[in-house]
Order: structure tokens, then sequence, then C-alpha cells
């Protein structure tokens, strides 16, 4: 079962035909872009496999482990692996402290504005 939202496409990766759904939502080939927020390590491990030659893996989930795939296959498909920042409830009281005291304001990090009946086509021209 697939779903696409906006320009994205979610797919079930539990289906006995993913791959083919995959390969068949990109004429053939593998997903250019892969964000894994799962934090699932059998997952996390596989997304090498998803991507075609140059593509991206983002990952959003935490594993606190180690995470194994292809060495060759990752370096055969020229990949490019990214994650994001792993924050700790000190973290969050900190930000939520220096917001409350005007140190850290909401302007700082927003760098567009859109009105929400234009949120899809903002959304999709962004990430173009």
């Amino acid at each position: 079962m697939w779903q696409r939202v906006w320009n994205y496409l979610f797919l079930d990766p539990s289906a006995e035909d993913f791959d083919a759904q995959l390969r068949a939502q990109f004429g053939g080939s593998l997903a250019q872009k892969v964000i894994d927020a799962t934090g699932n390590q059998h997952a996390m491990n596989n997304t090498v496999n998803l991507i075609r030659h140059g593509g991206t893996v983002v990952f959003v989930g935490l594993f606190k482990g180690e995470l194994q795939f292809s060495d060759p296959e990752f370096h055969k498909k020229e990949t490019t692996m990214m994650g994001s920042r792993n924050a700790t409830p000190e973290d969050f009281a900190k930000v939520g402290r220096l917001m409350a005291e005007g140190k850290i304001t909401a302007d700082m990090m927003l760098t567009h504005r859109y009105p929400f009946r234009h949120a899809g086509r903002n959304l999709r021209a962004r990430c173009d």
C-alpha cells in the first residue's frame, strides 16, 4: 500500500512487493532520497539498498547501537548520508528557557512565510 502526499511517496516496506512498488514509482529505478525516521536498526541498515546511484539517505530516527550496511554498495552508489542531531532533554529545556527569556525567537529560525492555503505548492517549490 502506498500513498502520495504533496510530491512525497510513502510506501509500506513490509509489503511483499515493496521493491516492485518502489521501482514502479521511479520508472524502474530506486529512490533518489530515503528519509528514515524509524529508529529501527533493520530499516536503517537497509536504506542503502533502496536508493539509486547518487542517492541520499537521511536518518532522522535514532538507534542506540551499531548500524551495518554494505560498504561496497555504499561506495558504488556514491551515496550521500546525512543525520539529524540528537538533542537531550537538557537541550530542550535550555532552548525553552532561552526562548522564554527572549534570547531566541522564532523569527531567528523562520526563513519563509506562506499563506496556509498555498502550503502544498510552496513546499513543492522549496523542495525542487
